[in-house]
């Protein structure tokens, strides 16, 4: 893909998709707004793919199934900090970034001007 590459969120959080979508735009990084695991797979190699573990309905391991191995290192999946068994079960699906809600709020705008995560 030319240009600079894009930023996923998968997200229902109507406040937190503003957020990164206004970080992606002063980043100057396309954002795509993902309603459903299936189009994770619409996703390319070099696009930062955000993944809210609070999404309803989310399966993190379909989620992780769309995705190749490149692809999920490039993802960041978050969620509350409560929440233990989703982020076990994200890192066991094969996401190596999974932070808390908290954490990912602060930095969103790192994160999305940053070239790696």
């Amino acid at each position: 893909m030319s240009g600079a590459s894009r930023v996923a969120l998968l997200c229902s959080d109507l406040m937190m998709t503003s957020s990164v979508s206004g970080a992606s735009s002063a980043a100057g990084r396309p954002f795509i707004a993902l309603s459903g695991t299936q189009q994770l797979g619409d996703c390319h190699d070099d696009d930062l793919i955000l993944i809210d573990l609070a999404m309803p309905g989310l399966d993190i391991q379909l989620a992780a199934k769309q995705l190749n191995e490149q692809q999920k290192d490039n993802a960041v999946v978050y969620g509350p900090h409560v929440h233990k068994g989703r982020f076990e079960a994200a890192q066991a699906a094969g996401f190596t970034t999974v932070i808390p809600r908290g954490q990912f709020a602060a930095t969103i705008s790192e994160l999305v001007s940053s070239d790696s995560v």
